[in-house]
């Protein structure tokens, strides 16, 4: 099922929930700033929270450690306040049924 979990464009999505009979189906793009309160730390947990953690996790010590210096570095580089990673953008609908 990619409704309403993919990001498609609005007018399938509308399609979508209108085919499902709902009424009144209407769709806007929101745009805010993606933040993590956590910083770079969240963003190394993340990783791990991911499909590649097990590995991840396989890794020596040592070689964890490189990884989540990397990361941090890197969150580093491209947030200037360490927290804010850009922009996330989404449809937001409100349909009636």
């Amino acid at each position: 099922m990619r409704v309403p979990f993919d990001l498609l464009p609005a007018s399938e999505l509308e399609a979508a929930f209108a085919e499902a009979e709902f009424r009144t189906v209407t769709t806007r793009q929101v745009t805010l700033p993606f933040i993590l309160s956590g910083g770079a730390q969240q963003v190394v947990e993340v990783a791990y929270a991911t499909p590649i953690g097990p590995q991840l996790l396989r890794l020596s010590s040592e070689k964890r450690a490189a990884f989540d210096a990397g990361l941090t570095a890197k969150v580093k580089e491209l947030s200037p306040d360490g927290r804010t990673m850009g922009n996330l953008v989404t449809n937001e609908l409100t349909a009636v049924v």
